[in-house]
């Protein structure tokens, strides 16, 4: 009997196995795709038997299919399986319940869509459906407040329910109102660190009900886009470190309970959107509590009717307007301070309500009283209308480095501070001890001149009102009270009037208009050091000028290049060398505003050396003039020698032009008395 040969069988081999591969593999390449037939025993999407393929072949889902339920089986299923599939679709015609089991749920780039039957999570368990595709519920139904939802990808996400919990890692955008619940018995979860961009009219609802909660709420990312993320809370607190945002917030108080209702942060937070706070509830208010971190928002703050916002210990700024005037809304100031740096934009509280320290950098315009505790600064613009600023308590102080265009009513012991080139064009009210002091430069109101303070009319239009028993003092530039000055106090509507400063005049006048006075402030520059006006070669030369007033800015002209100016010191120094010799010009300057003071001098630089001082050459010549002087007395040959010896010392000490008109007929005449003294005999 003959075999066939080795080679031949295994060729054959090979052929059968490749025949093989493609029957299998063109099964496999169909049942990519797979769908739900229920013809199982059960009802678990691991049973093969529940699948049909294109091929006919009951094929279970697993990497890389794509699963759909149609109207092939209406029978309901029960998802146990862990690979990730490629995509997942509960599609037109199937009826029935895909319910997620005790395992998660992976879904590739492909995503999940849902246009029939109900799909149910896991509810209470930790197990998520992730998704690193779009998530699109046209249709059917999603069960309520069960759903774990976690996108790692790139996702458009129409969801249109109420989710147990969101997590997000990918870049997503909310086409739909998207819900998360958190319950009195098991709280929602929020869980968000890379973007989630919220679409136009769309909202992020967080639902929060438990009495007392701090829920899982995590936002390290950015949550961005022109709809706007909604806290609607019934419970009593709500702890939340809400994040930065780029989306309009909504603090909602909402449902049923006989309680306010508070959501206090737990970190700083940083939105460039806007925030409004309100209550839906007829009777109990729904307050935004800053709990000591600080809050930015560079668009509008509103609280809404029965909304507060407590501004607590914190660093507040905000660039648009500020709206507290709703029914039952108000601010409670805490010890914050709040920055207003918006343009153009509104300020209105509740006449209860107050700012602890106000900044204004930007430019505001009041639609209310407003009420300041502790500070108002001004270094922006503060624009006139019919309302004023109340400094309230003891210890306040008030600053001027913008325009005040307003009124303000001073209620408490504080200092008023103005800098320069501050306007005020509004009225003070005084009702206790006040002190108004300008430390750098002018405060004007309705401004007539500078360092002047003029009070116009105090009834309607601009004035000082100072009611009984109230002392208004005033300290322009740091000045003490100087008895050599005009010092008029009058009473002013029966109050008491102490002025303190440099040329002050007021009084008390009656005409058409109402009663007013006013109180004029005269302050100059005046330089009060006085130069040294010799230099010499070799050694240093420093003026330190000094004035009268603080602030002022200091100018020099001078023909002497050695001279070096320091105006912020207030200095002008330098060390001149051989070649400086002579006289040199030096003008100064010291102007504040529109006063100034002018001081200019002759500085003149010698050769010799400053007086009192002896160096060597100087002892040396004074030696020489003494012996051949003396030697002078006995033999009159060494005269011309002795006269000699002191023109060249006189040089030395005193320069050339010294010798000439000082010490050379000073020496001559000398020597005329040795010669009389003395008889000449020659050898």
């Amino acid at each position: 009997m003959r075999t066939l040969p080795y080679v031949l069988v295994f060729v054959l081999a090979v052929l059968g196995v490749l025949a093989l591969g493609l029957v299998i593999g063109a099964d496999s390449a169909e049942a990519q795709e797979v769908w739900w037939d229920g013809e199982g025993a059960d009802n678990l999407a691991s049973t093969t038997e529940n699948w049909n393929s294109t091929g006919g072949n009951d094929i279970a889902p697993n990497t890389g299919y794509h699963v759909v339920f149609n109207g092939t089986s209406t029978k309901s299923c029960t998802w146990d399986i862990t690979a990730e599939i490629a995509s997942f679709l509960m599609d037109t015609g199937y009826s029935g319940t895909v319910t997620q089991g005790n395992n998660d749920i992976n879904i590739g780039a492909g995503g999940f869509g849902q246009v029939a039957g109900v799909f149910t999570g896991v509810g209470g368990s930790t197990h998520w459906v992730i998704d690193s595709g779009d998530f699109a519920h046209t249709g059917g139904t999603i069960t309520n407040s069960v759903l774990r939802l976690w996108f790692t990808g790139t996702s458009d996400v129409n969801i249109n329910t109420i989710l147990k919990a969101l997590k997000n890692e990918g870049n997503i955008t909310l086409n739909s109102n998207v819900g998360i619940y958190g319950g009195s018995i098991t709280n929602g979860e929020f869980y968000n660190y890379d973007t989630i961009n919220i679409a136009s009219a769309k909202i992020l609802y967080f639902y929060e009900y438990g009495v007392t909660t701090t829920p899982a709420y995590e936002n390290t990312g950015t949550i961005n886009g022109p709809g706007n993320i909604n806290f609607q809370l019934r419970g009593q607190t709500c702890s939340i470190d809400i994040g930065d945002h780029d989306c309009l917030i909504t603090i909602q108080r909402s449902g049923a309970g006989a309680y306010h209702t508070t959501l206090k942060l737990l970190g700083d937070s940083s939105n460039n959107d806007s925030i409004f706070c309100f209550s839906s509830h007829a009777t109990y208010t729904m307050t935004l509590d800053t709990n000591g971190y600080n809050l930015t928002c560079t668009g509008d703050v509103e609280t809404g009717t029965r909304g507060i916002i407590d501004l607590g210990e914190g660093t507040h700024t905000f660039g648009g307007d500020f709206d507290g005037v709703a029914t039952g809304s108000g601010a409670i100031p805490g010890t914050s301070t709040c920055y207003f740096t918006g343009t153009d934009k509104t300020i209105e509280l509740q006449a209860a309500d107050s700012f602890y320290n106000l900044y204004v950098t930007g430019s505001y315009t009041l639609n209310s009283i407003i009420e300041v505790s502790n500070h108002l600064y001004i270094d922006g613009e503060l624009a006139h209308t019919s309302y004023c600023v109340e400094v309230t308590g003891n210890g306040y102080s008030f600053d001027l480095n913008g325009t005040f265009d307003h009124r303000i009513y001073l209620n408490g012991t504080g200092d008023l501070e103005g800098y320069v080139n501050s306007t005020m064009e509004g009225s003070i009210y005084c009702d206790e001890n006040v002190t108004l002091h300008t430390s750098t430069g002018s405060l004007s109101i309705k401004e007539t001149g500078w360092y002047n303070v003029t009070v116009i009319q105090w009834d309607e239009v601009y004035g000082w009102y100072a009611d009984a028993s109230t002392n208004l003092t005033f300290e322009i530039g740091g000045l003490a009270p100087d008895t050599a000055y005009d010092k008029t106090i009058d009473a002013v509507y029966d109050a008491t009037l102490y002025a303190n400063g440099e040329g002050v005049a007021s009084f008390y006048h009656d005409s058409w208009s109402g009663h007013f006075f006013e109180l004029e402030v005269n302050v100059t520059v005046n330089i009060t050091s006085t130069p040294d006006t010799h230099a010499y070669i070799q050694i240093a030369y420093y003026y330190n000028v000094t004035c009268s007033v603080d602030g002022t800015t200091m100018t020099v002209t001078t023909n002497a290049e050695w001279l070096v100016v320091d105006a912020g010191e207030y200095q002008v120094k330098g060390i001149p060398l051989e070649d400086d010799a002579g006289f040199y010009y030096v003008n100064i300057t010291l102007s504040l505003d529109a006063k100034s003071d002018y001081q200019n001098y002759t500085l003149e630089v010698n050769v010799a050396t400053e007086e009192g001082v002896i160096d060597g050459v100087t002892i040396l010549g004074i030696i020489l003039c003494g012996m051949f002087t003396g030697f002078a007395f006995f033999d009159k040959r060494l005269i011309f020698l002795a006269g000699i010896t002191w023109m060249l010392s006189a040089m030395i000490v005193f320069g050339e032009f010294g010798a000439l008109f000082l010490i050379l007929p000073l020496g001559f005449g000398m020597i005329l008395v040795i010669d009389g003294v003395f008889e000449y005999v020659p050898d």
